[in-house]
């Protein structure tokens, strides 16, 4: 199927498209919900890895959580797929990876891996490090994107990284998209002003344009908070977000609990308008409430029925627990009232 900018080359069977705003999957309107699972890539038997081993019950969350669930969003990063230097690292190992695709394909969930963060969290062993303006420029001495590795646990930048990690997976039809990073931004300094919007769009212009040389198959997003961010406030959200190879738009909702809709410059309202105006699809990649919220199953269930109704094109909770029933701050877990009320959109 032909989409608004560029087309897919190869088969449309298990891919989901977009023509337009318009996901489709084997040529119907396609609609996803489901839980971010960050640590389903961690094991710890080879790995640093990031929160808790989930690889020994993946399959099982999988199939406990399908009734509710149609797409997983992950981290694919670096770090998770290296073995540890004490064990003769840094070298690549995909057990856990291809372990999430293989269980999400045998239970037709699709799954969003992101492929860096921007905080840092999760992708070294020694604390965060939040990427700023010379990392995204390239141009910071050894931390720039196209440059070496940003630490001693991985062996490749984050740009050959990217490459490695779409050339194995492209053909994975259980793959949703391709998310770059999570939140990106751009400061000039860790916690200080914003930098440059043009250079975070150079990048994420750059990584889109590498990601479908690579693979034809996939819609490619940013990644993107979407409220107050370095490089995509106001007007500069729908600039970044307008090159030709990127092909869906993402917001995260949480800074507005009692709000349906969050209204207003730099809020969801004003981002499904300006995604409306390039012609592409938005979803929403995260929206969570503290479990100690008095009314947060009212006001989850409200968020998700009205941004639906505005023209979401999908819709993610954070973050799966196991055994969180309930859990405390934004677990959400098997049992969690707000679950039935996303399973009603799912189209698959």
């Amino acid at each position: 199927m032909a989409r608004a900018s560029g087309a897919f080359s190869g088969t449309d069977s298990g891919f989901v498209r977009r023509s337009g705003r318009q996901l489709t999957l084997n040529g119907k309107p396609y609609r996803f919900v489901g839980l971010n699972m960050y640590s389903a890539t961690t094991n710890f038997s080879f790995s640093w890895g990031c929160g808790v081993d989930d690889t020994a019950t993946i399959a099982a969350d999988l199939t406990s959580l399908r009734p509710y669930q149609n797409v997983v969003r992950s981290w694919f990063f670096q770090q998770m797929a290296t073995v540890k230097p004490a064990n003769g690292g840094p070298s690549r190992n995909w057990t856990a990876f291809d372990l999430l695709l293989d269980s999400a394909r045998a239970r037709n969930i699709k799954v969003i891996p992101v492929l860096g963060d921007q905080w840092g969290d999760c992708e070294a062993t020694t604390g965060s490090v939040e990427k700023i303006e010379s990392w995204y420029a390239a141009s910071g001495g050894n931390t720039g994107y196209k440059l070496t590795p940003m630490n001693a646990d991985v062996n490749l930048s984050y740009r050959d990284w990217v490459s490695q990690v779409v050339t194995r997976y492209k053909d994975r039809t259980e793959i949703l998209m391709w998310q770059m990073m999570n939140e990106a931004e751009i400061k000039v300094a860790a916690g200080g002003a914003c930098g440059s919007s043009a250079t975070l769009k150079t990048w994420a212009d750059d990584i889109a344009a590498l990601i479908k040389s690579i693979d034809t198959n996939h819609l490619v997003c940013v990644g993107s908070l979407g409220i107050q961010q370095c490089g995509i406030l106001g007007d500069d959200y729908q600039t970044l977000h307008s090159g030709s190879n990127i092909d869906i738009c993402e917001y995260h909702d949480y800074a507005y609990p009692s709000e349906a809709m969050p209204t207003g410059s730099s809020k969801l309202s004003h981002r499904l308008t300006q995604a409306a105006a390039l012609g592409k699809p938005i979803f929403v990649g995260e929206m969570a409430m503290d479990q100690a919220e008095a009314n947060r199953t009212t006001w989850m269930t409200s968020k998700i029925n009205t941004q639906f109704a505005q023209g979401v094109a999908g819709y993610l909770l954070w973050n799966w627990v196991r055994g969180a029933s309930p859990g405390t701050w934004y677990e959400i877990g098997l049992n969690d009232p707000v679950l039935p009320t996303l399973a009603a959109y799912r189209t698959t």
